[in-house]
């Protein structure tokens, strides 16, 4: 039975999944399953996946597309951890990216007694600056965590993005403070994030120009981690010095578009009720239909 499992959901954005797949078969950690789970995939993923399981023969990696679209990671997250085997659960996004050390440095913080664990996380704004837009300690992007099977089988797994008003990440996480389980920070940089939130219209472009680039960055710059977290520094150094809404917008990019997913949000709120308003609202401006 492999230690961990690895879980990245994906849907009908076959161009990423080389990047993200490779960067997991990299990691340095190697007692792992990998299980991609499409969410009602209708594109050529699964073409891809065979492609990629050919490729990475020394990896466990399972390719499994749901019935039906969830519109969410909740839905395929809550696949992947019906059919996991191992001991300890990771998240990848589809577009993200880890470092090789990923794995290795998470398990450490497990094994250490912690029931949850996440890394600290490069974000990519659209012009290629990697940022640090969140504080650190709070910052539990799914890509960046770990946590024991047991956490999620203790809260049901994920939860719906139409029953609740958090995002469905933020709402796991924040069950699982409320059930008492035991958080860490491990203060290493391992993932690198392309958020597609910040991103109009990214999964009717879907292009993988950035994540090629960093994963090429990645595997060729030995001092790639210390060079971005100078980096991510300077960034908020800057900060200190600047209004931080005007940074906010700057460095992520979304001004304009910022302020206009926003009013969508509110207008949802008014239309159809805050639960899964913010998230249908993130939908739209990433180029995906409405959920019925």
């Amino acid at each position: 039975m492999p230690r961990v499992t690895v879980i990245i959901a994906t849907y009908n954005w076959s161009e990423v999944l080389p990047y993200s797949v490779g960067s997991v078969a990299r990691q340095t950690f190697r007692d792992f399953e990998l299980l991609v789970v499409g969410d009602a995939c209708t594109d050529d993923s699964a073409e891809v996946m065979a492609q990629l399981i050919a490729e990475h023969q020394g990896v466990d990696i399972r390719w499994i597309n749901c019935a039906e679209t969830a519109g969410s990671q909740y839905g395929p997250n809550n696949e992947g951890l019906r059919q996991a085997r191992g001991e300890y659960i990771a998240y990848l996004g589809h577009d993200d990216l880890w470092l090789p050390h990923h794995l290795e440095v998470l398990v450490a913080a497990l094994e250490a007694g912690n029931d949850v664990a996440h890394t600290i996380v490069a974000w990519v704004n659209p012009q290629g600056q990697a940022i640090q837009p969140h504080p650190i300690s709070v910052c539990m992007a799914p890509s960046s965590s770990m946590h024991r099977a047991e956490v999620a089988k203790k809260l049901n797994g994920w939860r719906p993005f139409q029953e609740i008003e958090l995002p469905v990440d933020r709402d796991f996480f924040a069950r699982a403070r409320g059930a008492g389980f035991r958080f860490s920070l491990v203060p290493r940089l391992s993932v690198v994030k392309f958020p597609a939130s910040w991103r109009r219209n990214a999964y009717k472009i879907r292009g993988c120009r950035e994540q090629a680039l960093w994963f090429e960055r990645i595997g060729n710059e030995p001092d790639f981690e210390a060079v971005e977290l100078c980096k991510m520094l300077h960034v908020s150094t800057d900060a200190q010095h600047r209004p931080p809404i005007r940074l906010w917008l700057e460095t992520t990019g979304l001004i304009g578009r910022k302020a206009r997913s926003q009013v969508q949000y509110q207008v949802r709120r008014l239309r159809f009720g805050t639960k899964g308003a913010k998230t249908e609202a993130m939908r739209e401006f990433k180029g995906l239909s409405r959920k019925p």
